[in-house]
């Protein structure tokens, strides 16, 4: 076969295609009107400027019904506070006057050593051969020894030793220094 019948029946299959495309597309005459296009906006979710304002008034005026209750509550608590503190100072100045003074002291000395040692305890963690400062940091944070991955890992590469972190086991008491941390980690 020669090349012009094979274009000359591509050519008509194309013009045939088109006209077809034509009669379809003209038939489909069915135009939405804005009544149906609302009403199916409102089964998806479309909320009316009307039902925005109404909901919104609602909502401002139970607003300012708790905003009101809570300042109510608020000069309650202040004046209940108020008569507690009034009874707690007298109670307070009685126990004063009749205990010995070198007995306050001790007492104070040891609630300050107790406080401190409950503000540092020792973790135990691991470090896992292919974990990254990130992920070290990640860890210490999640046990708890620090508060900030994102600061102390920042800290670790600023200081070059991001590489240097060793696999192992560490104990660390919470509230060290990056630096003490960081010198228990890499080795140094």
């Amino acid at each position: 076969m020669k090349l012009k019948y094979y274009l000359r029946g591509i050519g008509i299959g194309v013009v045939v295609t088109a006209i077809l495309f034509m009669i379809s597309s003209g038939s489909e005459n069915d135009k939405i009107t804005d009544t149906q296009i609302l009403q199916r906006a409102q089964e998806l979710g479309m909320v009316t400027q009307e039902d925005y304002d109404s909901v919104n008034k609602d909502l401002s005026d139970s607003k300012t019904s708790i905003d009101d209750l809570k300042s109510k509550l608020e000069n309650a608590d202040e004046a209940s506070e108020e008569q507690s503190d009034t009874d707690n100072n007298k109670e307070a100045a009685t126990e004063t006057a009749a205990t010995d003074t070198d007995s306050n002291n001790t007492t104070v000395q040891e609630t300050e050593i107790a406080g401190s040692t409950s503000e540092f305890t020792t973790v135990t963690f691991n470090i896992s051969p292919g974990m990254g400062s990130e992920s070290v940091a990640n860890l210490l944070q999640d046990k708890g020894i620090i508060a900030d991955a994102k600061d102390f890992n920042n800290y670790i590469v600023d200081s070059g030793d991001s590489n240097n972190l060793q696999v192992g086991e560490y104990e660390v008491k919470t509230g060290e220094s990056y630096d003490t941390i960081l010198g228990k980690i890499t080795g140094r």
